[in-house]
């Protein structure tokens, strides 16, 4: 399979969930890493448009380095996730102490969306979870709507 070939497959796997592993939110630690600032770019969206979930994150008081985040996908309409399972992604953030991140994404189906975040230093101690929710719309279908 072509070099070409196989970044589209992860990249599919990525957008639809097909490839996630499941993964709960994990316990915060006292004085582990924090994220803040996280948002959708753009707040709004069409399905089938591409968007980015952009975040800060800095480590704690007793970390020295943050190794990478996880991504739950949640339910729309509640504070916290359900008790089951939920489809997970996860990425690398290099052992940084501090930065920013973003992470794209693509909505095949309308709806309302709501994702929580967690980063874990290289030790293994977890922030606590942020959450974030996007209104996908439905596309127009007599108008050629572009991607905002």
């Amino acid at each position: 399979m072509s070099p070409t070939r196989w970044l589209v497959l992860i990249g599919l796997c990525g957008v639809l969930g097909g490839c996630a592993s499941s993964a709960t939110l994990k316990n915060p630690a006292p004085g582990g890493p924090a994220v803040s600032d996280l948002e959708f770019v753009p707040p709004r969206t069409f399905e089938g448009c591409p968007v980015r979930l952009r975040f800060h994150y800095v480590e704690g008081r007793m970390t020295s380095g943050v190794k990478g985040w996880t991504l739950i996908e949640g339910r729309a309409g509640h504070e916290e996730p359900a008790d089951t399972e939920h489809p997970a992604w996860s990425g690398s953030l290099g052992g940084q102490a501090s930065g920013d991140a973003a992470i794209p994404l693509t909505f095949q189906s309308w709806g309302t969306y709501r994702y929580y975040i967690q980063v874990e230093d290289e030790a293994g101690r977890w922030s606590s979870a942020r959450d974030a929710e996007i209104v996908v719309e439905r596309r127009p279908r007599r108008i050629s709507a572009a991607c905002p």
